[in-house]
């Protein structure tokens, strides 16, 4: 019989099966359960490998809210149909991931190290920039800023433009009108996401990801 990765977690610590003796290199990844969102569970080991995908320098805690965003965006991202990315997309994504980590053999070692196979890798790719392309669509493209809004701001920090008249200022002002409006406008979303939400966590402090040996 199949027992899931998180109810053999409960049973281990709650005694109700012995532990099995692992290798060092399994050692890292003893699974726990963090959070449960509509249903649906988040352990640690899914954080280990969403970590260190996406938020490699983020704390544990953090990556793990992001985790919980991540999981009710793509709900409604499917729910509105919202198309996935391209493959020229995703290979750029990976691509980009592959050269953060130090090229192609560290990358599969960084995959192997946190038991995440090239395949699933892919799919993470995907589901990340569907909800990426989602929110774009659904929260980003209403955010305006006004040319009032932008002469506001020019006036309020006279200072900070250090001589240089508005025209020249207006677009790098315009590009951070909108980017502050975006970021209150996807909590705003997120917020109304979550209230409709039913979110357990059951822990406040995941494992850090592992050091490369």
């Amino acid at each position: 019989m199949h027992v899931p990765a998180w109810l053999f977690a409960v049973l281990l610590a709650t005694g109700s099966i012995a532990a099995t003796p692992l290798s060092a290199s399994h050692a890292e990844l003893i699974e726990q359960l963090l959070a449960v969102v509509n249903g649906k569970t988040i352990a640690l080991s899914d954080l280990r490998r969403y970590q260190l995908l996406f938020a490699p320098e983020a704390p544990p805690e953090q990556v793990l809210q992001q985790m919980i965003d991540h999981q009710l965006l793509l709900v409604e991202a499917v729910r509105f149909d919202a198309e996935p990315p391209d493959q020229a997309r995703v290979l750029a994504t990976e691509q980009r991931l592959k050269q953060s980590a130090g090229g192609q053999a560290a990358w599969e070692a960084d995959l192997q190290r946190v038991q995440l196979t090239p395949a699933r890798a892919e799919e993470m790719i995907i589901d990340e920039l569907r909800v990426e392309s989602f929110l774009a669509q659904r929260v980003d493209q209403f955010v305006i800023v006004t040319r009032t809004e932008v002469e506001a701001a020019y006036d309020q920090q006279p200072e900070r433009y250090q001589g240089k008249t508005l025209a020249e200022v207006e677009p790098a002002i315009e590009r951070e009108l909108v980017q502050q409006k975006m970021t209150v406008k996807r909590q705003e979303y997120m917020a109304r996401l979550r209230s409709r939400a039913s979110i357990t966590l059951l822990t406040d402090k995941p494992g850090t990801l592992p050091a490369r040996p």
